[in-house]
Parts: C-alpha cells; structure tokens; sequence
C-alpha cells in the first residue's frame, strides 16, 4: 500500500512525502486498536466524521503514526498539511491495521 502526504504553502503544492511501504509495529496497532470504537464503526456511522473525531481526541497518537511512515516529515510540515490529507492516510492505516491483523489471526 502506497501512503502519499502534501505539504502546502497557500493554496501551492511544495513538497510531497512517499512511502511505499510501511512495516506495522504491533505497539502502533495496539495504538490504533485502543484508540477505535469498531462496533461505531461497523453500525453504518459517518466513517469519515467519526475519523475525524477520533483525529481530533487523539492527534498527538496520529501525529506519532504520520510521523513513522514519514519520517523526513517535519512537525512544521505537519503543521501544513490539510486535514483531509492527514485523514485519508488516517483512513487507509486503519483499513491497513485490520487487514495486517486479519491476515496474521488467518494464518493463526
């Protein structure tokens, strides 16, 4: 799975982050498990909107994953990336974590 981040300046495109690939730390799963109410989830709600809440509650555990898979990422290039952007990489770790999770407990 590719992750893909913009840092902006204004409305301009400056610099943009690539990681083709992201090896999941169990102690960054166990973050995002501990963090996700899956049963709200699961019970048809706003996806997006209760990413977004979550992001919020708990930026700096999102900010610390952002960081791992970009790690020449600076905290002042955080600060310029758009919320949408930070919320779609949010999106596709968790789709990530339950995949790598659900791979592991089949092989189990």
């Amino acid at each position: 799975m590719e992750f893909r981040i913009n840092v902006y300046d204004g409305q301009e495109i400056v610099k943009t982050f690539v990681a083709k690939k992201y090896n999941l730390m169990m102690g960054t799963a166990e973050d995002i498990l501990a963090l996700v109410d899956i049963d709200k989830l699961d019970k048809g709600a706003d996806v997006e909107m209760e990413i977004f809440k979550l992001i919020v509650k708990s930026r700096k555990t999102f900010a610390k994953i952002i960081h791992e898979i970009f790690p020449e990422l600076t905290d002042d290039e955080y600060r310029c990336v758009p919320v949408k952007e930070v919320l779609k990489v949010i999106m596709q770790v968790l789709t990530f974590t339950m995949t790598e999770l659900s791979t592991v407990s089949e092989k189990n």
